[in-house]
């Protein structure tokens, strides 16, 4: 599998509270800024024209989103704009990081291609709300064929795809947990389907070697396969992105040369004021000021 992130909501949608607690639009947002984080510094950086085409949303949605998120999840820091761009912001996280032996029933361990190959933004909000419910009922397909496998300490990166029981998708099971209507709810099923993000067991998953498995032992035979989506990409999202990569770039370099030429204005008004100006006598610790009676003025 390759790089990922750690959400901590798997809580949350496993408890059903997950339609309340958040709105789709927040949602969407928080996973962006999640993909961007540093682990190390725990600070994201993406500008908000990236946040919003990552996300599928408008300039002025991400704005408010980011705003409402803000004390709950992170502190937002605004930086000196460079070279007359617009005003560039940090996220510097504060929620509990994962730490090694803290309880998975907590996080949902998502690809970062979901963010940064734009499927996030082409998922409408019911769409995502499922897929982020399927990861948090499905396990490492490597150990789905073991009846005990939900108890093993497994490395998630480990996992080359995603197994849910059959017996945990039951359409009014995951239309509870998920908070999805029963419409949009098979419009979402379907979504994900066609476009291979969940795939019946029985037509297998394509391993990193080139290999078809299927999870075969009886007890697990009937479910589902979330198989790695590295492979997948919205050209539609990419472009928006690279787009608003151009346009930072040209602001930046535009301010850049209005900088510079304020500068040598400001230069050259400086030497004409020095040239120019009538002598003033400064006086200098050898010579001591003059002390001009009050009667003379």
């Amino acid at each position: 599998m390759g790089a990922f992130f750690l959400v901590p909501i798997k809580g949350t949608i496993l408890r059903g509270d997950f339609e309340e607690q958040w709105p789709d639009i927040e949602l969407a947002v928080l996973l962006v800024l999640l993909a961007h984080e540093n682990r190390e510094s725990r600070i994201a950086s993406p500008s908000l024209g990236r946040i919003a085409a990552l996300a599928g949303i408008s300039k002025t949605s991400a704005y408010d989103a980011v705003h409402a998120l803000e004390g709950r999840f992170f502190s937002i820091q605004a930086l000196p704009a460079l070279g007359g761009a617009a005003r560039r912001f940090e996220y510097r996280m504060h929620y509990a990081p994962y730490q090694k032996g803290s309880d998975k029933r907590k996080w949902l361990h998502l690809p970062a291609s979901l963010v940064h190959r734009g499927i996030l933004a082409e998922m409408a909000p019911a769409v995502r709300r499922l897929y982020l419910t399927l990861h948090a009922i499905s396990w490492p397909g490597q150990l789905a064929g073991d009846p005990n496998c939900q108890r093993w300490d497994v490395t998630e990166s480990e996992c080359d795809y995603r197994f849910i029981d059959e017996d945990y998708t039951a359409p009014a099971r995951l239309r509870a947990l998920s908070g999805v209507g029963e419409r949009s709810f098979s419009r979402a099923w379907n979504w994900l389907c066609d476009n291979r993000i969940l795939l019946p067991n029985d037509e297998g998953v394509l391993l990193p070697n080139g290999t078809f498995h299927t999870v075969e032992d009886g007890t697990y035979a009937e479910g589902f396969i979330m198989p790695n989506i590295d492979s997948l990409r919205s050209e539609r999202i990419l472009e928006r992105v690279a787009k608003v990569k151009a346009e930072s770039s040209k602001v930046k370099a535009e301010g850049k040369r209005l900088k510079t030429r304020t500068s040598r204005r400001i230069g050259q008004r400086n030497t004409v004021e020095q040239t120019s100006s009538p002598f003033r006598w400064t006086p200098s610790a050898a010579s001591p000021a003059i002390s001009v009676p009050y009667s003379c003025i």
